[in-house]
């Protein structure tokens, strides 16, 4: 599970100048991203435009921007220049909103929401792939194209707490943002619910980006009454007293993350256990509790990823492969243009599951990949995990399948090799230098 890290403060507004400081330390920490919610001050989406021009790398989201106040066609051309200005690193999530907001703020009728959704993706969707739309339907009508040189389709994502949202998340999206959702709630619904709906139209594995306010803290109780003070008004709104009863609890100071180090990295763990792909952690707290969360968080974000190709640089590994989700399996920086996949692993004495972003080559049809790790005397854990469990699954661009790894051999092994080279030729380099051959994996598509 990738850990982000929300950056808005329920209080108020923040400067730009803060948002971009903000940003800037999660990217140092190894935070996978940073994600901005949309209220009635700073727009969400202008201002990431700013703080991903200052701040290279992570990866950005909104979680979320209400759909009603703007038409896809607006939308889309806001997303899609968000993406050619940052490099493309952007997870649009987008959402109803709250019914309160929606008609007395805005004065738009909050009628039949999840008819409202679904024209309304149906319209954002084609529109962010560059594809021209003409659409009528009971809530909109939509007719155009927008086409942002040097944008790629971002991530979207829908925030979803009832079952028809969800499966509509499922259908339409490439995953859902969840708040007020914690374990039991997301392995006993969530995830279930819009893994189902995927699996029946043929998508890829959902992300499911759980959010939650997190504090580390002596004063556990004094915390969950602080929650209760500060967010109980979100018991009198249906959707999310809805989300509550499920889940069995009173209120939301029953669903936060609160306790000393090792009750919340306990609890974050039991997050990922339930199906969260990603944790979306607000701090909350004192100036010293909330320096000890993101202390904490930043060192599980960290711990929590493995490294491009050998087991190190793990800060790095988990910007990329968020950047490689979010956008579709493209990324920026230092490994921009670089073939990637995702290669899924169990490990070979935990049994969990492992991520690691690979470069890769393509010959006679089957992906290829070589265990490299320059300077270490020994494999990669990457490499250890597969030749224990050979049965891996594969990220390439927006598909994901299953394969079987085979370490290869002889003449066939040349062959790779010498293609691997090619494109690196720093290769024979590092093998002397870590004074072992560099294994050459085939990977065979299974499903």
């Amino acid at each position: 599970m990738l850990i982000g890290i929300g950056i808005d403060e329920a209080s108020g507004p923040i400067t730009l100048d803060e948002r971009i400081e903000r940003v800037r330390e999660a990217a140092e920490r190894g935070f996978a991203a940073a994600w901005s919610a949309q209220f009635m001050n700073w727009d969400a989406l202008t201002a990431l435009a700013v703080v991903g021009r200052e701040v290279p790398g992570i990866a950005l989201g909104t979680a979320i921007v209400p759909t009603y106040p703007r038409h896809p066609l607006m939308l889309a051309s806001q997303a899609l220049t968000v993406q050619a200005a940052i490099g493309n690193r952007l997870s649009l999530g987008v959402g109803t909103g709250v019914q309160f907001v929606i008609e007395e703020h805005f004065g738009y009728a909050f009628a039949r929401p999840v008819r409202h959704m679904r024209e309304y993706l149906s319209v954002l969707a084609p529109l962010l792939r560059g594809e021209e739309v003409s659409f009528q339907g009971e809530t909109l009508k939509a007719t155009g194209t927008v086409r942002v040189p040097g944008a790629e389709p971002p991530s979207l994502l829908l925030s979803a707490l009832g079952p028809a949202m969800l499966r509509l998340a499922g259908d339409l999206t490439d995953g859902t943002i969840t708040t007020w959702t914690g374990p039991i709630g997301l392995a006993d619904y969530v995830v279930p619910t819009i893994t189902r709906a995927a699996s029946a139209t043929g998508r890829s594995a959902p992300r499911v980006v759980a959010g939650a306010l997190v504090s580390v803290t002596a004063d556990a109780d004094g915390a969950r009454s602080a929650a209760a003070e500060q967010f109980g008004i979100i018991k009198q709104i249906p959707a999310y007293r809805t989300m509550l009863d499920r889940q069995g609890v009173a209120g939301p100071e029953e669903v936060v993350i609160v306790g000393d180090e090792a009750a919340v990295e306990g609890d974050v763990r039991r997050y990922a256990d339930a199906g969260a792909t990603e944790l979306m952690a607000y701090p909350f707290g004192s100036a010293e509790d909330r320096a000890r969360t993101i202390e904490l968080l930043a060192s599980l974000a960290v711990s929590n990823s493995a490294e491009i190709g050998t087991g190190n640089d793990k800060a790095i590994n988990a910007r990329v492969i968020a950047e490689f989700r979010a956008n579709g399996g493209k990324v920026g920086g230092r490994f921009k243009g670089a073939n990637l996949v995702i290669l899924h692993t169990t490990g070979a004495k935990s049994g969990q599951e492992r991520f690691t972003p690979l470069a890769y080559l393509t010959a006679n049809g089957r992906v290829h990949l070589f265990a490299a790790g320059p300077g270490l005397p020994h494999h990669p854990a990457w490499y250890r995990n597969l030749v224990a469990h050979p049965d891996v699954t594969v990220e390439v661009g927006r598909e994901i399948y299953e394969a079987a790894a085979r370490v290869l051999d002889g003449d066939v092994r040349s062959q790779i090799w010498a293609k691997f080279v090619a494109l690196i030729p720093e290769l024979p380099a590092w093998q002397r230098e870590a004074k072992r051959d560099f294994p050459v994996i085939e990977l065979s598509r299974t499903s």
